[in-house]
């Protein structure tokens, strides 16, 4: 398979899921390429988000440029926006809870933007570039579901701690993990 076939086939999987959320009552998009070199992102609104927050969140998936087809894996990159305001005045505590919680955490990592106003879950899976379409679309869904499922898990707290609501003491406690000198 030749790059554009392969870039065809990840296009048809994106399309498809795109139909199964709409389907399934889901605000989602698709992006056009401007460029040859732009990657299409899959955009989706989730609601109620988290186990106390009822969060929306913005989901963006997509597959990262390939150049050639020699190459064993392919990228399907996950990011979903829990946050477009930070609380300046939080900023430390917030880098020290994702960091606790990135450390703790089973794949991915909360991140902030460079100008420090976005605050998201990012999970970038690398899949074998030799999957048929079917097996291909099957794990373009894992990788969501497990970003979901991850967001969903942690949000709360990360959230808590941007609005200043919650400290790291009581987030170790919350998470099950008790600093050494408590």
């Amino acid at each position: 398979m030749n790059v554009k076939e392969l870039e065809k086939m990840r296009h048809e999987i994106l399309v498809q899921i795109l139909d199964d959320l709409t389907e399934e009552f889901f605000a989602a998009n698709l992006s056009e390429k401007e460029k040859e070199e732009d990657v299409e992102v899959l955009r989706v609104i989730f609601d109620d988000m988290g186990y106390e927050t009822g969060l929306d969140a913005m989901g963006e998936y997509a597959f990262l440029p390939i150049h050639t087809t020699e190459d064993e894996v392919q990228y399907f990159s996950s990011a979903i926006i829990i946050a477009d305001t930070i609380e300046k005045q939080n900023l430390p505590k917030l880098y020290e809870a994702m960091s606790i919680l990135n450390f703790y955490m089973q794949c991915g990592a909360y991140c902030i933007d460079k100008d420090k106003q976005v605050l998201a879950y990012k999970l970038t899976t690398p899949l074998p570039i030799g999957l048929s379409k079917e097996d291909l679309y099957q794990q373009v869904n894992i990788c969501m579901g497990n970003s979901v499922a991850v967001t969903d898990q942690y949000c709360d707290l990360i959230l808590r701690v941007n609005e200043g609501s919650l400290d790291i003491p009581d987030m170790l406690n919350e998470l099950g993990i008790y600093e050494e000198n408590s």
